[in-house]
């Protein structure tokens, strides 16, 4: 055999267990015959290392790692990524090792599969083949760091018989799991880790590759694990493939497993409404951690459905969780019988009660569930979690210090489509669970009359339309004027993706339609950033996640002229 492909679950910050890890593998490799084993780019130290990329006892234990892997490598070649630094300046790095030598190799560094995750390091463009020798014969290989589907391909396809990626790759729904039309054979390796930027948790999810010079698949490891692979100029075993669907569960609940893992704790409460979101929840949590370790609470105010409490019950048992029934309705009354019971007295003497609105009442609502929740995540030892959806923090359907609260929010970068799509997974996967029920009711907070699900009423969202269209302004970079012109052309619903006929069915004249798009406009670009800031930090599973790529930062809601101006028309304003 020739070469092994080290799938390494790398850990953050810790250069002497990866290295111990990577040493334990390359003498596995070496007693199954390889001539050679690759690691991923950072084997060594990770990576989004914050302050650690400025602490000189880290870079130089990361750098002593390096020498250590080629002083006891022997007869074996090394090839692992690691960080150098030269001058002040960083540079993701491509190291080859072997009795006793360590040599860096030049690698061309393109653009992240994440946004901003090479912005630390010096740009490296400059690329190289390399003549080796694999299986007895001369072999022209030449490395790879980052995306190169979005740059030029910098080998001519004459220049070099291999080509190796070292890339970490995140798992993203959006992207196919194999790149199309390699210009040669191509080994691509991954690491199975979590790892993060302070907000944004990614989820490099292994599925390490060979591809012949024909684009066929010779080889492939497993995906959410870490594994030795050896394989041949021939190619070697190709692990099962998961469906779309099958993927973005598994990714779910292993993205879970490794962030409790990370934190030291096995524990979860979750607050279970009877809604397709603490559904969804409770079922990687439950697969993540063991359903003996998951705290399903119930929170019933007097707004909630019995047909609700009744399925978040179903949940528990068919999960097979621990369930408690904890009514707010007393603290939230109690509460409010407190402030109508001691004014607020003003520099004058005068004396009056706070008086509360429908929407504060139900902000109360979720407070109090946010503080049963607490306390009984303190109460067993575990943290309770955030699940909500893209769609509700892109405009702030959240409340502050309530259900926008918890430890982690691991469904917070899927839009309500997705969040179904996870659910027919999980349903097969729990056939006594009432997943298809609950995803046939209409979403509902259930906060007020308003939320009345026994008359089919519930959230103001329609998730099958504001889905798409805040996808098209968070992920697309879009705003409000090119909704509002590519709905006065005609093709709104086509350029966003969602069924045809929507706007036409929701919003019967142009007022109605512009009525609609200022509201979430006005959220997405105002008061909801302030709870994103806030957010807890999630899986990130698109290319653009909150809290990643661009700080946000709160201001005026902004209406460019050109949208004035088309409004105006639309409206018979002009």
């Amino acid at each position: 055999m020739s070469i092994a492909i080290a799938q390494l679950a790398v850990k953050p910050g810790a250069p002497a267990e990866n290295t111990e890890k990577m040493l334990s593998l390359i003498a596995e490799a070496k007693a199954a015959g390889a001539e050679m084993i690759i690691f991923p780019e950072l084997s060594i130290s990770g990576r989004f290392l914050d302050y650690k990329m400025k602490n000189r006892a880290f870079l130089r234990e990361c750098r002593e790692s390096g020498y250590r892997i080629a002083a006891q490598c022997r007869d074996i070649t090394v090839i692992f990524g690691n960080f150098d630094q030269r001058e002040n300046q960083f540079y993701n790095t491509v190291f080859m090792a072997r009795d006793g030598e360590l040599k860096q190799l030049s690698a061309p560094m393109g653009d992240s599969y994440i946004a901003g995750a090479y912005d630390m390091f010096a740009p490296s463009r400059s690329s190289h083949v390399y003549e080796m020798t694999i299986e007895g014969q001369p072999c022209r290989v030449g490395f790879l760091l980052g995306d190169w589907r979005k740059r030029v391909f910098p080998y001519k396809s004459n220049e070099v018989d291999l080509i190796i990626d070292i890339t970490n790759r995140p798992y993203r729904p959006d992207k196919p799991i194999l790149p199309a039309r390699l210009p040669r054979p191509f080994i691509s390796v991954n690491s199975f880790s979590l790892q993060n930027s302070g907000k944004a948790y990614y989820l490099f999810g292994g599925g390490s590759f060979f591809r012949d010079g024909q684009d066929i698949l010779r080889a492939r490891g497993d995906y959410l694990k870490e594994g030795l692979y050896i394989w041949s100029s021939e190619g070697g075993d190709i692990s099962t493939a998961l469906t779309g669907d099958q993927l973005l569960g598994e990714v779910l609940v292993s993205g879970v497993r490794e962030f409790m893992s990370s934190i030291g704790c096995n524990k979860a409460v979750i607050g279970i409404s009877g809604g397709i979101d603490s559904a969804l929840a409770s079922c990687i949590y439950s697969k993540a951690l063991g359903p003996q370790n998951v705290y399903l609470i119930s929170m019933p105010s007097r707004f909630n459905s019995n047909e609700t409490k009744s399925l978040a019950a179903g949940m528990a048992k068919g999960l097979g969780t621990n369930f408690a029934v904890m009514p707010i309705q007393k603290g939230v009354d109690e509460l409010l019988e407190n402030f109508a019971q001691n004014p607020v007295q003003s520099a004058g003497g005068e004396s009056r009660p706070l008086e509360f609105s429908g929407s504060v009442k139900e902000n109360i609502q979720a407070r109090e569930r946010c503080r049963i929740l607490a306390a009984a995540a303190a109460a067993v030892g575990g943290i309770f979690t955030c699940n909500g959806n893209k769609a509700e923090l892109s405009v702030g359907y959240a409340t502050f210090y309530g259900d926008l609260a918890g430890a982690f929010a691991a469904q917070a970068d899927l839009w309500k489509h997705q969040v179904y799509r996870a659910s027919s997974y999980f349903q097969t996967m729990y056939p006594d669970a009432p997943l298809d029920e609950i995803a046939a009711i209409r979403p509902s907070a259930e906060l007020s009359e308003n939320h009345d699900v026994t008359k089919g009423l519930g959230d103001p969202l329609i998730y099958a339309y504001h889905d798409y269209l805040l996808a098209y302004w968070v992920e697309r970079n879009a705003d409000i004027y090119h909704a509002l012109f590519h709905y006065e052309q005609g093709d709104l619903e086509s350029v966003l993706g969602c069924e045809p006929g929507l706007c036409r069915r929701n919003f019967p004249t142009a007022a109605a339609f512009i009525e609609d798009l200022e509201r979430w406009w006005r959220l997405y670009q105002g008061t909801a950033i302030a709870k994103r800031i806030q957010a807890p930090p999630l899986l990130a599973l698109s290319a653009r996640p909150f809290g990643e790529e661009h700080p946000e930062s709160q201001g005026a809601v902004y209406y460019s002229n050109a949208y004035r101006n088309l409004k105006a028309r639309l409206l018979g304003a002009l």
